[in-house]
């Protein structure tokens, strides 16, 4: 099985309970609308802004 390589692997994020993993899956969804933003930074300066 690869479970228990998945365990290990989470473990090394700190995640190592269920509270742990959906507390890091609360902070992934903050963080997605920044990350989104950022993203269409990147683009509107790399092909000279924004397309409409």
């Amino acid at each position: 099985m690869r479970t228990p390589a998945f365990r290990a692997a989470v473990a090394d994020l700190g995640i190592t309970s269920t509270d742990d993993l959906l507390r890091r899956a609360g902070d992934v969804g903050r963080f997605l609308p920044r990350l989104w933003r950022t993203a269409e930074e990147i683009l509107d300066k790399s092909v000279g802004g924004p397309a409409v």
